[in-house]
């Protein structure tokens, strides 16, 4: 295998380069043609630091995740990237229930995450980024359902291209 580390590293794949910054250690594999690929992706590093920190330090809450990333999403303004975003009443309330539950069993505790708005989340509108397309969803979607039981909060709904085609 071949590992990268450092400031910026560029990792290419027959269709692919991907960036990153200040990332630790990041093992990659290069198959018999040259292709080097990410074997996990910075985002799985991050989440496992905020894992490790929410299971360690306990200085770090769900609540302080939830109160950080929506003041994030305030101020980048109105930057179409979320089309909903879940009230912070129901943002809080599950970040004190996971607290009330604590970390054991829930390999993605109070680890935040964004669903694209043609995923249902029960309650919640989902769109498909088209207006007259619009419902509020009756259930939730298996995948989301999954994320929720491993103990991970949902930000909100965010953009796509319409009914996600591809067509943009």
């Amino acid at each position: 295998g071949v590992t990268a580390k450092g400031e910026w590293q560029t990792v290419w794949s027959p269709s692919l380069v991907t960036h990153w910054k200040h990332w630790p250690e990041i093992p990659l594999r290069e198959d018999t043609l040259g292709a080097i690929y990410i074997l996990r992706h910075p985002l799985e590093v991050l989440e496992s630091n905020l894992h490790y920190a929410f299971m360690r330090s306990g200085n770090l809450r769900p609540s302080d995740v939830v109160a950080g990333v929506l003041e994030r999403i305030q101020a980048r303004g109105n930057d179409k990237a979320w089309l909903h975003v879940l009230p912070r009443a129901e943002l809080e309330a599950r970040a004190a229930e996971l607290e009330r539950r604590g970390a054991s069993g829930l390999p993605l505790f109070g680890i935040p995450f964004a669903i694209k708005d043609n995923i249902d989340l029960a309650g919640h509108p989902t769109t498909a980024a088209c207006p007259e397309y619009a419902y509020v969803a009756q259930r939730t979607a298996s995948v989301v359902q999954a994320l929720l039981d491993a103990g991970a909060i949902p930000i909100g709904k965010t953009n796509l291209d319409q009914f996600a085609t591809g067509l943009v």
